[in-house]
């Protein structure tokens, strides 16, 4: 692979073991985003196909779901027909992005395709997070992608021309997931600029006039223009609260950053707390209702 270096070496491993099996199963490949789940998905099928990655949209054998968000049911639909028709060479490879949106009365039908291994059907499933049913795991070859080492993604931000002083806010925002950064490297400072924004705020008041959540429709809303990724929007206001907690419990005790005026320690811990639970949140869907519900917790607190 030629971005291996990004991705956790046990995943790799894990990747090797499985394309070592002569009749592999079916593959689930599960983990937060950005670990290059994507990416070792589509290596994979171009292993099995025996097929080059420029070519593999192009292959006859392969398919993969359509839909950006959650699956459709055209897109379970099209799959069910393609593992039925006769293959070009030895077997097909489904590619199923968001599998964690399937249903369960889906995943039954799925199971199906994954018991006839006469067929040489391979189903690749993409996952954020666990909700499959067991028996569809049962079946399955399971990969758990985990974040890079501090080291990995620190090499990573330097290919990428991210200058040092950001490197510990990146490796929070974006939970050590190095394709996050590949992905979003065009925008990563609109983050950075916005979290040293509010790092410096002298009145809790100000957080809305930052964000822009004074008025509804305020076409510089923060949570507007980055809605497609609500987690990067929530640990961007919980990045200064972070560094007052972990600032309190480093050896030189030293103030990180002006909100240290405006809060207490316990006051950045129940923040994070809250946060925690945003995070959560906005796995399954997130509105700007629910972040300037946050944002509000913050100012009164």
């Amino acid at each position: 692979m030629e971005e291996k270096k990004y991705i956790n070496p046990d995943t790799i491993t894990h990747i090797q073991n499985y394309l070592s099996i002569p009749s592999p199963p079916g593959l689930i490949l599960a983990g937060i985003d950005g670990l290059g789940k994507k990416e070792s998905a589509y290596y994979i099928a171009t292993i099995l196909l025996q097929c080059p990655h420029d070519e593999l949209d192009s292959n006859p054998d392969f398919y993969q779901t359509k839909s950006n968000g959650a699956l459709k049911v055209e897109d379970i639909e099209d799959l069910i027909a393609f593992t039925q028709r006769s293959s070009v060479g030895n077997r097909k490879v489904c590619l199923i992005h968001n599998a964690s949106s399937i249903s369960n009365i889906t995943q039954n039908k799925l199971l199906k395709i994954l018991e006839d291994r006469s067929e040489k059907n391979t189903l690749i499933f993409i996952t954020n997070r666990m909700s499959m049913l067991p028996t569809i795991l049962s079946r399955c070859f399971f990969i758990l992608f985990r974040p890079v080492t501090d080291y990995t993604m620190q090499l990573c931000m330097k290919e990428y021309a991210i200058e040092e002083k950001h490197w510990e806010f990146l490796q929070y925002l974006l939970s050590n997931a190095p394709y996050h950064l590949i992905a979003k490297k065009d925008i990563v400072y609109e983050y950075i600029n916005v979290s040293e924004e509010l790092s410096h705020i002298s009145r809790k008041e100000d957080f809305l006039e930052k964000l822009h959540l004074l008025t509804e429709k305020d076409p510089n809303s923060f949570f507007d223009i980055h809605s497609d990724s609500p987690e990067f929007a929530i640990r961007t206001i919980l990045f200064p609260f972070y560094q007052i907690l972990y600032h309190f419990y480093s050896p030189d005790r030293k103030k990180a950053n002006t909100l240290s005026d405006l809060y207490t320690v316990q006051n950045a811990y129940q923040i994070l707390q809250i946060g925690q639970y945003h995070l959560k949140l906005a796995v399954n869907g997130y509105s700007k209702n629910d972040f300037f519900n946050l944002v509000r917790f913050i100012i009164q607190l």
